[in-house]
């Protein structure tokens, strides 16, 4: 029965903690207002470069268009798998 008071009162205790970091969001290069323009990652060559060499592919993924149901879909073609 003492097992079942400990818990409780541990219970109890952590049940009175209130929120240890603000529910306010911090300040972020990636939040812009609406109808800010974005510019292209290829503006900027280190961030294209570091793009090219992470993106794990060799040249372009083409872009396909298909028809699934009859409503028009897109999928990009990666080639084949890996084996």
């Amino acid at each position: 029965m003492t097992h079942a008071w400990a818990a409780l009162a541990v219970i109890g205790a952590f049940g009175c903690l209130g929120p240890q970091v603000s529910d306010d969001p911090a300040p972020s290069g990636d939040i812009v207002a609406a109808g800010t323009a974005i510019p292209s990652i290829d503006s900027d060559d280190e961030d294209a470069a570091t793009l090219a060499a992470n993106d794990n592919i060799d040249g372009i993924a083409p872009l396909l268009t298909a028809f699934a149901a009859g409503v028009p879909t897109h999928a990009w073609d990666f080639g084949p798998a890996p084996s």
